[in-house]
C-alpha cells in the first residue's frame, strides 16, 4: 500500500495561482529584459537551465506544447528552480500533488507556447531602413513593447520632430516584435500614396492573398476589409511618415480616408495594431486617445548623453565630456542633425569637438537650419545630385544618373559626389545604390519647388541667366521614370510648381501668354545648349490644362515631355529633339504580342492588321509592316529570333524577316486563322482556324504537311509543347485535345470546361516533375476558370477560381514557377505554381495587377523572367516588373473607330461616339462638327441614344458610366455610375421615361428620368451589347455576348421569351416599325435573321456577308432591313422576299452602326475606318464622310531628331507633317 501510495504522489503541478504567479513574471521580465518581446522555449531553457520537454510539461500540462486536462507532473525541485529563475518562491499554494483536487490548467495562447513562432512570421518590409545599427532608445522600445504586446493598443503614433529617429525606432521594434504577430507590413507615407490605392495591396498581404480588392471598391468598404483581417489574425502595420497625409485644407486637418482608416483601427475590436509615425498628432486620433484606452501616442525626443555617446565613438568624435554635452544640447539629440555635424566635424575639425563649437556654429532650432548649413556647403555637382534624387524618389546608382545631368559631366564627377554626400549622411547607400531619407528629401523637394517657381516667375525674357537654371538643368517629371514614380513626381513636384503659377498669374489667358513669351527667350537665349525646359513647359501646360494649339517648341530639346493623350493642333516641333519624350501610338486593340528569344524585341498584332516591332527597353517603335487585311490574332517568333509569324482573319499567315523588315513568304488557309506556333526546331508552324481545323506547315517550302478536323468549332490556341512531341488545343466547342506532332493521333480529350477554351499553354522544363518538365498544361475558358492539367495522368491539378467570364489570356512565366491570367474584369493574377500544388486549400493569387480599364486581351512574359507585358482592350500596353509588381512604363495607342452614329429625330444631325471618349453632334447639311461632348474618361464610348422628349443624349462608355447630356448645350446633366465593367448598350423608351443600360457583367438596368435606379433586370450572364424597344415601349429585347437574345415585359420586368440556341455572338437587335418582327443580327455566322414577335419564330434568314453582321437597321416605313458587317460592306434588304437589293462600298473596315434618316432617303453609318458616312439610297453613293480632327492635326516635325522613321510614321497617321 505503502509503494502505491508514495507512487501516486510522485510529483507535482502546479496550480492555477502557481501558474498565473509564474506567467506574470515571465512578462515582467520579458518586458524589462527583453523589450517586451516573449521569450522563445530555447530562450526559456537558457535562462532556467531546464530542458524543453521539461518546459513543455511546467508550462502546458503535456510534452507536446498543447494544454491538456491531464498534466504531467514533475519534480517538486524542477519546478522550485523554474521559479527562482524569475526570482519567485514557490509557495504551497503554487502546486498539487497528483492524487489532490485537479488544478484549473489554463490554455496558453498559441504564441507563447511557439518556439519558432518568428518561422511563421511574415515581414515585408517594403522601404524600411537597415537598421543593424542602432543606438540606445531602450526605454522606448520597451514602452511601446508593452502597449502593443502587453496592453493590446490598437493604434500607436509615434510622434517627434523630422531626423529624431522614428523610422528607425519603429523598424527596430518591428523586428524584435515579429515573432508576435502573423504579419508585418511597412509602408512609407513619403510619397502620399493615395489610400484607395495602399489598401487593396495591404488587404492582399495580411489576408494571405485570400482577399483581392480592386482599387475602384469604396473606401469605406476597403477598410472594413482590412478590418476583418485584423480581426482574423494578429497584424502589424506600420505606416511611416504620415505627416505627408497631413495637409492643411481650410477645416481639414487631415486627408480624409487616411482620418477614417485611423479613426475605425482606433475605435474597432480586433487583435491587430497599426503604428504610425508623424511629425504631428493625427486629429483622428485624439478623440480616442488616452492613458488607459487602446490608442496612445509617444513623443519622442532627443538621445541621451549615453546613447549619443555611442553614436560620438562610433563616428570617431573626441571624448570632452562638455563639448559633447554642448554639442548634444545644440542640436537638441536630434539623431539625424547629430550624424551630419559628426561628419562635418570628422572631416573639417578632425573630430575636435571643441574646434568645432569655438566656431560658433550657431543654434540649432529646426532640422532645416542644419540642411541650410549643409546645402550651402555643397559643391555645385553635389547640389545638382541631391536634387536629382529628389525628383527620381527611389533607390538610384551613380550610373543611372550620369546620362541625364545637363550640363553634361563625367561619370567619375557623378562617382565622387555620391561618395561625398555619404560621408555628410546626407544620402543613404545600399547594395550600389543611393536615396535620401524622408526628411532631407521633402526637405530637397520643397527647396527645388521654391527655385524653380521663383525662377520661372521672375523670368527675365531679355537677360535669362547665362549659366542654366534649375528649370532648365532638372525635370519637374521623368516621363521615363516607371509610371508609380512619373505619378508620384506629378502630385508632389509638377503640381505644386503649378498652383503656384496658377495663383500668381491668376487668369489662365495672362499664363499662357507669358508660357509663349518663356519658350520664345529660351529658344533665342541657349540655342546649342540642351536642356529640360522645353518638356517641362510643355508637362506644365499639360498639367495646367492650357491648350496647346500654335505652340511653338521648335528646335527645343523635348527630353522628359509626356504627350500621350494630348492635342497638339498646329504645334510646331521642327527641328527638335525629341528623344527621351513619349507620344500617342497609332495602336488601337492590340490582341498578341511575343518577345524575340533575347527579350530585346517585342512584336504586336492589332485589329487594324498591322504588325508593329518595338525596342522593349526604350519603347521605340523600329518598325510597322501592313499586309493583313483584318485583325491579327496571333504572332510568335521563331525558336532563334530570326522569323516573325502572325495569323489574321484575313485567312493568311505572314512570315516576316525581322533583320531585314520585310515580308518573306505568304501562306494562305482556307479560313481564318485564330492561332499559330513555332516547333521548338522552328522547322514546322501549327495553325488553327475558325471551322476546327489544325494545320501543320514546313516552313522551308511554305506547304502544308498535315491536317485535321480537330475540333467541331473554331480553335481558339495551338501550342507545341516544350519537347515539340506534343500539341494542344483549345476550342469553341469547350474541349481541349492533346495530339502527337510525329503520327497525328489524338492522344488526350479534356472535357471539364464548360464554355469556350481561350488558351493553352504548356509549362516550361526545369525539372523531372509534371509540372517542371512541361506536363503541365493551363487552359482558360469562358467558362470563368483557368484549369491546370497533369497530363501524365490527364487529371486536373486545380482549378483557379474568381473570374466571372472571358479567360482571354494565360502564360507560364520561364520557370515555370509562375502563372498570369487576364480578363474581363480589367485585372492581371499572377499564381504560384508550387504554392497551389501543395496547398489543400482554394487556389490564390500572389498578386494583382490593376490598372487596364478594359478586357485584358493578351499578356506575355519575358524570356529573362524580368517583364511581364499585358495589353487590353482599352488600347493601353503595360509593362510590369516581375520583382514588385509595379508598373514601370505603359504605351498609350490611339485609334479613332466610330462605335455608334445616329440620326436625331429631325433628321438635321448626326450624334456619334468614338474612341477618344467624345461624343460629338454634326450638320448633316453642311458636314460640320457642331458640339464635342467632353466628360468621360479617354477611351471608347460604346453606345449613344437620342431622348426625342426632353432633348437629351444618353453616352455608354468602358470608364463604367453612362452620361446624360443636354442636345442643345452640350452641359453634362447627369452621371450614372452603372457598372463595375464596360457599359456596352443604352437606349431611351419610346416615351422617353426610361433608359435602358447594359453592362459587360450581363444586367440591365432601367433609370428613371431623374437618374435614379428603377430595376435590374438578370438573365444574361455576359455583355450585353444591344437593347431595343419596341414601338409602343410594351416589350424590350436585348442581345448578348452569352450567345442568346431576350424578350423582356417592360411594365413588369419579367422574361417573356429566351433564344438561346446560337453558335456566334449576336451584336446588334432591331424592331420593326410596326413592332411585329425583330432583326437579329448575328448569331448564326455572317446571317440576319427576322422574328415574328409574338409568335417568337423564326420567319426568315438573310445570308450575304462574308463576317459577322455587327449592325442591323428597319427602314422607317418598315420595307427594308439594312446590314453592317466586318466583311466592310453595306446591304440593303427586302424585308418581304429576304433579296439584297443593293450593297454599299466604300468603308475600309467594320462597320459598326446603321441609322436611318426619318424619311428613310438617306442612311449613315459609322466604322473602325474612324469615318461617318452618310449614303443616298436612291443612288448607292457616298455623299459626304464625317471625320474627326487627329490629335497631331497639323504639328510640324520637320527635322525632328530622336525619333526612328517609324516613330515618325506614326506621328504622321495621328496627322503631324513634315516638309520634305
Amino acid at each position: 500500500m505503502a509503494a502505491r501510495k508514495n507512487s501516486r504522489r510522485r510529483g507535482v503541478i502546479l496550480t492555477a495561482t502557481g501558474y498565473q504567479k509564474l506567467q506574470t513574471a515571465r512578462l515582467e521580465r520579458e518586458l524589462t529584459a527583453n523589450f517586451g518581446v516573449r521569450y522563445t522555449n530555447e530562450e526559456l531553457s537558457n535562462l532556467t537551465k531546464l530542458s524543453l520537454m521539461t518546459l513543455a510539461k511546467i508550462f502546458t500540462g503535456a510534452p507536446d506544447g498543447i494544454a491538456t486536462t491531464k498534466p504531467i507532473p514533475v519534480d517538486k525541485q524542477t519546478i522550485d528552480l523554474c521559479f527562482s529563475a524569475f526570482n519567485l518562491t514557490l509557495d504551497r499554494a503554487d502546486y498539487l500533488y497528483p492524487d489532490e483536487s485537479a488544478p484549473i490548467v489554463p490554455v496558453v495562447e498559441p504564441a507563447i507556447l511557439s518556439s519558432h513562432s518568428d518561422c511563421r512570421s511574415t515581414f515585408d518590409r517594403g522601404e524600411a531602413p537597415d537598421v543593424s545599427i542602432f543606438y540606445g532608445r531602450a526605454g522606448e522600445l520597451a514602452r511601446l513593447a508593452q502597449w502593443i504586446n502587453i496592453d493590446r493598443c490598437r493604434l500607436v503614433a509615434i510622434l517627434g520632430m523630422g531626423g529624431i529617429g522614428k523610422t528607425t525606432l519603429v523598424t527596430k521594434l518591428a523586428q524584435q516584435l515579429q515573432p508576435e504577430f502573423t504579419t508585418i507590413v511597412w509602408r512609407s507615407l513619403r510619397n502620399a500614396p493615395v489610400l484607395t490605392d495602399l489598401l487593396p495591396e495591404l488587404i492582399e498581404i495580411f489576408s494571405n492573398k485570400a482577399e483581392i480588392v480592386s482599387p475602384a471598391i469604396d473606401l469605406s468598404a476597403q477598410i472594413t476589409r482590412l478590418l476583418e483581417c485584423f480581426r482574423q489574425q494578429r497584424c502589424l502595420l506600420i505606416l511611416d511618415n504620415a505627416e505627408a497625409v497631413i495637409q492643411n485644407r481650410d477645416d481639414e486637418r487631415i486627408d480624409p480616408g487616411y482620418a477614417e482608416l485611423f479613426g475605425r483601427i482606433g475605435a474597432s475590436p480586433h487583435q491587430s495594431c497599426l503604428l504610425v509615425t508623424s511629425r504631428e498628432k493625427p486629429v483622428a486620433m485624439i478623440p480616442l486617445e488616452g492613458a488607459q484606452l487602446a490608442v496612445r501616442s509617444l513623443v519622442l525626443s532627443g538621445l541621451t548623453a549615453s546613447d549619443s555617446d555611442l553614436l560620438f565613438d562610433a563616428k570617431g568624435l573626441s571624448r570632452s565630456l562638455v563639448g559633447r554635452a554642448r554639442l548634444l544640447s545644440l542640436y537638441s539629440g536630434n539623431p539625424l542633425a547629430l550624424n551630419i555635424v559628426s561628419t562635418s566635424i570628422c572631416d573639417l575639425f578632425d573630430g575636435d569637438i571643441d574646434g568645432f563649437l569655438d566656431t560658433d556654429a550657431g543654434i540649432f532650432e529646426d532640422i532645416c537650419q542644419l540642411l541650410d548649413q549643409q546645402f550651402a556647403r555643397l559643391s555645385p555637382i553635389e547640389t545638382v545630385v541631391m536634387y536629382w534624387l529628389a525628383i527620381e524618389r527611389e533607390w538610384l546608382s551613380p550610373a543611372d544618373l550620369a546620362g541625364d545631368i545637363v550640363p553634361a559631366t563625367t561619370k567619375q564627377t557623378v562617382l565622387t559626389a555620391f561618395s561625398s554626400l555619404g560621408r555628410r549622411s546626407l544620402i543613404e547607400h545600399n547594395r550600389g545604390k543611393f536615396t535620401q531619407q524622408a526628411v532631407v528629401m521633402e526637405y530637397v523637394t520643397a527647396k527645388f519647388i521654391d527655385r524653380v517657381t521663383a525662377e520661372l516667375s521672375n523670368w527675365d525674357m531679355q537677360q535669362p541667366p547665362p549659366t542654366l537654371p534649375l528649370w532648365l538643368s532638372h525635370p519637374l517629371v521623368k516621363s521615363q521614370s516607371p509610371t508609380y514614380i512619373q505619378a508620384i513626381q506629378k502630385r508632389l513636384i509638377l503640381q505644386p510648381v503649378a498652383s503656384q503659377l496658377k495663383l500668381q498669374f491668376r487668369q489662365i489667358s495672362a499664363l499662357d501668354g507669358y508660357m509663349r513669351s518663356i519658350l520664345a527667350s529660351i529658344r533665342t537665349c541657349y540655342p546649342d545648349i540642351p536642356h529640360y525646359g522645353g518638356g517641362n513647359l510643355l508637362n506644365l501646360l499639360r498639367h495646367l490644362q492650357i491648350e496647346l494649339t500654335s505652340y511653338n517648341f521648335a528646335g527645343l530639346t523635348m527630353w522628359q515631355a509626356d504627350m500621350q493623350g494630348a492635342t497638339l493642333h498646329d504645334v510646331n516641333f521642327s527641328d527638335a529633339d525629341l528623344s527621351k519624350s513619349l507620344f500617342t501610338n497609332t495602336f488601337g486593340w492590340v490582341w498578341a504580342i511575343d518577345f524575340s528569344p533575347d527579350s530585346q524585341l517585342a512584336a504586336t498584332g492589332e485589329t487594324s492588321g498591322d504588325i508593329r516591332l518595338w525596342q522593349v527597353g526604350s519603347g521605340e517603335l523600329l518598325h510597322k509592316s501592313s499586309g493583313h487585311t483584318s485583325w491579327v490574332w496571333a504572332v510568335r517568333f521563331s525558336p532563334d529570333g530570326r522569323v516573325l509569324a502572325s495569323a489574321s482573319q484575313d485567312g493568311t499567315i505572314r512570315l516576316w524577316d525581322v533583320r531585314a523588315n520585310r515580308l518573306m513568304r505568304v501562306l494562305q488557309a482556307s479560313r481564318p486563322v485564330l492561332s499559330l506556333d513555332f516547333h521548338p526546331d522552328g522547322q514546322l508552324l501549327a495553325t488553327s482556324d475558325d471551322a476546327g481545323a489544325m494545320s501543320i506547315w514546313d516552313i522551308a517550302s511554305g506547304t502544308i504537311e498535315s491536317t485535321c478536323a480537330a475540333h467541331l468549332q473554331q480553335v481558339f490556341s495551338v501550342r507545341f509543347s516544350p519537347d515539340g512531341r506534343l500539341i494542344a488545343t483549345g476550342s469553341d466547342d469547350n474541349t481541349v485535345k492533346i495530339w502527337d506532332v510525329a503520327t497525328g493521333d489524338l492522344c488526350g480529350r479534356l472535357t471539364e470546361h464548360t464554355r469556350q477554351v481561350w488558351t493553352v499553354r504548356f509549362s516550361p522544363v526545369r525539372g523531372a516533375s509534371p509540372e517542371e518538365n512541361g506536363q503541365l498544361l493551363a487552359t482558360g475558358s469562358s467558362d470563368g476558370t483557368i484549369k491546370l492539367w497533369d497530363l501524365t495522368t490527364v487529371a486536373i491539378v486545380a482549378t483557379l477560381p474568381g473570374y466571372p467570364d472571358w479567360m482571354m489570356s494565360i502564360d507560364f512565366s520561364p520557370d515555370g514557377r509562375l502563372l498570369a491570367t487576364g480578363n474581363s474584369t480589367n485585372d492581371v493574377k499572377i499564381w504560384e505554381i508550387d504554392r497551389i500544388r501543395a496547398n489543400d486549400a482554394p487556389p490564390t493569387a500572389i498578386a494583382t495587377l490593376h490598372g487596364h480599364t478594359s478586357l485584358v486581351s493578351l499578356l506575355k512574359f519575358s524570356p529573362d523572367g524580368k517583364l511581364l507585358v499585358t495589353g487590353g482592350v482599352d488600347r493601353s500596353i503595360r509593362w510590369w516588373s516581375t520583382t514588385t509588381w509595379q508598373e514601370l512604363s505603359r504605351w498609350v495607342g490611339y485609334t479613332n473607330r466610330i462605335q455608334s452614329a445616329i440620326f436625331t429625330p429631325d433628321g438635321t444631325q448626326i450624334v456619334s461616339s468614338s474612341q477618344d471618349g467624345i461624343v460629338r453632334v454634326w450638320d448633316v447639311r453642311t458636314g460640320d462638327l457642331v458640339r464635342s461632348l467632353r466628360g468621360h474618361d479617354p477611351g471608347l464610348i460604346l453606345m449613344v441614344a437620342y431622348n426625342p422628349h426632353s432633348g437629351s443624349i444618353a453616352s455608354a462608355s468602358e470608364d463604367r458610366t453612362v452620361k446624360i447630356w443636354d442636345a442643345a448645350t452640350g452641359d453634362l446633366v447627369r452621371t450614372l455610375a452603372a457598372d463595375r465593367q464596360a457599359v456596352w448598350s443604352v437606349k431611351f423608351s419610346p416615351d422617353g421615361k426610361l433608359l435602358a443600360s447594359g453592362c459587360g457583367e450581363g444586367r440591365v438596368r432601367f433609370w428613371t428620368e431623374t437618374g435614379e435606379l428603377a430595376a435590374t433586370l438578370l438573365g444574361h450572364s455576359r455583355v450585353v451589347r444591344s437593347i431595343v424597344f419596341s414601338p409602343e415601349g410594351q416589350l424590350m429585347a436585348t442581345a448578348s455576348f452569352d450567345l442568346s437574345w431576350r424578350l423582356w415585359d417592360v411594365k413588369t420586368r419579367e422574361l417573356i421569351h429566351a433564344q438561346t440556341d446560337y453558335s456566334n455572338l449576336i451584336w446588334d437587335l432591331a424592331f420593326s416599325p410596326n413592332g411585329r418582327f425583330l432583326a437579329v443580327g448575328a448569331g448564326v455566322a455572317n446571317v440576319a435573321q427576322l422574328w415574328d414577335v409574338p409568335a417568337c419564330q423564326l420567319v426568315r434568314e438573310f445570308a450575304g456577308h462574308t463576317q459577322d453582321i455587327l449592325a442591323i437597321e428597319f427602314s422607317p416605313d418598315g420595307r427594308y432591313l439594312a446590314t453592317g458587317s466586318a466583311d466592310r460592306t453595306i446591304k440593303i434588304w427586302e424585308v418581304e422576299t429576304g433579296t439584297v437589293l443593293q450593297t454599299l462600298i466604300g468603308h475600309l473596315d467594320r462597320v459598326n452602326s446603321l441609322s436611318y434618316s426619318p424619311d428613310g432617303r438617306i442612311i449613315v453609318s459609322g466604322s473602325d475606318d474612324e469615318t461617318i458616312k452618310v449614303w443616298d439610297l436612291a443612288t448607292g453613293e457616298c455623299q459626304r464622310a464625317y471625320t474627326a480632327p487627329a490629335p497631331y492635326l497639323s504639328m510640324n516635325i520637320s527635322g525632328v531628331t530622336g525619333l526612328s522613321a517609324a516613330a515618325i510614321d506614326s506621328l504622321k497617321m495621328l496627322g503631324a507633317i513634315c516638309a520634305s
